[in-house]
């Protein structure tokens, strides 16, 4: 095609789509709290289905598989991008997944999956930028349910559902699960338990997630007699959006008195006195009225007025795509950040503008967000040319920080012609 004589101007626009699936390095660094540092081998997606599984083929580093002498998956790094991370399929005998990386499952695939298992163990372990965390997945009726399963001191963030995630059950029910001391944060929700019941949600950071901080779900059944108390819930989702519980289930969401609930960062009630009907003069600790679960009738009858145990202050990153690129930055703590400087690098691919930018965001409040919009050009389809890696950096004067790193794929771009 030419220009003719009057000097029209052809302009091409190229509109193209970046779908990302996240490999996070490192998306929370405080002074309380720090991810698993480990030189992790690398390993592929690892398979079991049932108890004479437990190879060294499959992964297994040792262990015989007794409550003595478990089976153990340790120190591997596995990239979930082609298939589930680690899934462990109708098995009695003991075992430990420990010390481990797991991540980059993008919108299609889990990290680590349970079917009908009992007696398994996830602990020390990195989580991050899958479809869900960890799930509970249901198979066929009679082999279904897992039960008596610990997950523990691990830090599960930014997958794109759920942090944790129990899936519906069409008979019986997943429970006496413990899910205990770990950092579940920048999900789409924390934890989220359809027809589950006598589990323990325990001494867990869950902090902002983006739609909900937990989820209870009764659905005509199970959902019921679950504990949850001394978490720390902070910043989830809007302002409907710390938890909730849906078909009237009978939940506890604290541990009587004195011992309390959970923290909530939301909570606007004031600590003048004591007792366990809060009716005598004197602080001890403990709000003076409930939290009221949203949706149910239950309620948090004893509220922590400060977290429980060691909270992560920091800010958190997260990366989305769409036409251009998206970033979001929020401050998940109780203080102030003040000059909050962010930077954006891209290597490879064929990205024509810009390859770097930098802003200053200033002061942000607890709770509080900023998103950061940035203009793309580029061309080609993800699959014949090189994939772009991004790469945010927050930092502020309180030597708090963050990064996030993600792939690109680029896999639509038409022409417009004006």
């Amino acid at each position: 095609m030419q220009k003719n004589n009057h000097g029209k101007k052809f302009w091409v626009i190229l509109i193209f789509a970046l779908f990302l699936g996240m490999s996070v390095t490192s998306t929370v660094v405080s002074d309380k709290i720090s991810y698993v540092n480990l030189l992790y081998t690398p390993h592929d997606p690892i398979y079991i289905n049932g108890n004479d599984k437990f190879t060294s083929e499959n992964g297994v580093t040792g262990g015989s598989g007794t409550s003595n002498d478990p089976f153990v998956i340790e120190d591997w790094e596995i990239d979930a991008s082609s298939m589930d991370g680690i899934t462990i399929r109708n098995v009695s005998v003991f075992f430990e997944i420990r010390n481990c990386y797991v991540h980059d499952g993008g919108i299609n695939n889990d990290g680590i999956v349970f079917i009908n298992v009992t007696n398994g163990v996830i602990e020390d372990t990195v989580i991050t930028g899958n479809r869900n965390g960890i799930v509970f997945r249901t198979q066929y009726t009679g082999k279904e349910n897992s039960e008596n399963n610990s997950i523990r001191h691990n830090n599960i963030t930014s997958n794109t559902y759920d942090g944790i995630h129990f899936e519906h059950t069409g008979w019986g029910y997943h429970r006496n699960n413990i899910i205990s001391n770990n950092n579940l944060s920048g999900n789409g929700k924390g934890i989220y338990m359809i027809m589950s019941a006598d589990n323990q949600i325990l001494y867990n950071n869950i902090i902002s997630n983006d739609e909900i901080g937990i989820q209870l779900d009764m659905c005509g059944g199970g959902g019921e007699n679950n504990r949850i108390y001394h978490n720390n819930f902070i910043n989830n989702g809007d302002e409907n959006g710390q938890a909730c519980e849906w078909g009237e289930p009978l939940n506890h969401w604290d541990d009587g008195y004195p011992s309390g609930g959970n923290y909530w960062s939301d909570y606007m009630g004031v600590d003048n006195f004591s007792g366990p009907n809060q009716d005598v003069p004197g602080s001890d600790g403990i709000g003076d009225t409930p939290y009221h679960i949203p949706v149910g009738q239950n309620k948090d009858r004893y509220p922590l007025m400060e977290p429980y145990g060691d909270v992560p202050e920091g800010v958190f990153v997260k990366i989305k795509g769409g036409i251009g690129l998206h970033i979001t930055i929020k401050n998940y703590g109780n203080d102030v950040i003040t000059s909050v400087n962010w930077s954006i690098t891209i290597d490879g691919g064929l990205i024509i503008t810009p390859r770097a930018d930098s802003g200053d965001l200033g002061t942000l409040a607890s709770g509080q967000s900023a998103n950061i919009a940035l203009e793309l050009m580029g061309l080609g389809l993800g699959i014949l040319t090189p994939m772009p890696k991004i790469t945010v950096t927050v930092t502020c004067d309180e030597g708090l920080s963050a990064e996030n790193t993600a792939d690109a794929r680029i896999i639509l771009f038409f022409v417009l012609i004006k």
